[in-house]
C-alpha cells in the first residue's frame, strides 16, 4: 500500500471512531505506522492532509456514484448513497463541532457536494423525463431541488415530524416518496 493511502486509511479511520477532534501528524502518525516525517513530506501539513483525504474520499463516492447509474434502480440507490454520506458527515459535525479543523473540512466537504451531487441526478432526469414533475420540466433545476432535499431530510430534521427511531433507509424513501410521487419504486 502506497503512504497517501496509508495516511487516508488512518485518517478515516481516527474520523469514524471519533477518538479526536483535533487531527494531527502526531496523531496520524501513531495511527498509520508511518514517521511524522514520511507524512509531511507525502502530504505536508495537517491542512494539506486532510485537503487530501478529503479529495481522496470523494473520489471514491463518486466511483461509486458513476457505477450505480450503470445498474439496476439509480435512482433509490445513489439517493440512499448519497443519503448516507451526508448523514454520516452531519453526524461527524455534530460530534467535533464546527469550529474545530475537522469540523470546518467536514462543512467544506458539504459545501463541494452540494456542487457535485446534482450533475448525477441530473443524468438520471435526463434518461428518465417521466421522473419530473409536470410543472418542473427542467432536469438541471429540478437535480438542484433534490440535493437540497437531501440535505435538508436529514435523518435529524425527519426524527422530528417522524418516529425517532428512522433508520437510513426510510430517510431515503421518504426522500423518494416526497419528490417522485409518480415513481414506482422497488424496495
Amino acid at each position: 500500500m502506497d503512504k497517501k493511502t496509508t495516511i487516508y486509511n488512518a485518517a478515516l479511520q481516527l474520523i469514524r471512531d471519533q477518538k479526536v477532534e483535533e487531527l494531527t501528524i502526531e496523531l496520524l502518525s501513531q495511527s498509520s505506522g508511518l514517521s511524522e516525517e514520511e507524512i509531511l513530506a507525502t502530504s505536508g501539513d495537517i491542512a494539506s492532509t486532510l485537503d487530501m483525504v478529503i479529495a481522496m474520499r470523494w473520489e471514491l463516492h463518486y466511483q461509486q456514484s458513476q457505477h450505480i447509474l450503470q445498474n439496476p434502480h439509480p435512482l433509490q440507490n445513489l439517493l440512499a448513497h448519497d443519503t448516507a454520506i451526508i448523514n454520516n458527515i452531519n453526524n461527524f459535525i455534530l460530534a467535533v463541532g464546527s469550529k474545530a479543523t475537522l469540523g470546518r473540512t467536514a462543512c467544506q466537504v458539504l459545501t463541494q457536494a452540494k456542487l457535485e451531487m446534482p450533475k448525477y441526478y441530473q443524468k438520471i432526469l435526463d434518461s428518465k423525463q417521466y421522473l419530473l414533475p409536470e410543472t418542473i420540466q427542467d432536469s438541471e433545476l429540478y437535480s438542484q431541488f433534490i440535493t437540497h432535499s437531501m440535505f435538508f431530510l436529514t435523518t435529524k430534521n425527519l426524527t422530528n415530524v417522524l418516529h425517532a427511531e428512522t433508520t437510513e433507509s426510510e430517510v431515503t424513501q421518504q426522500i423518494i416518496e416526497s419528490l417522485f410521487p409518480k415513481a414506482v419504486l422497488d424496495y
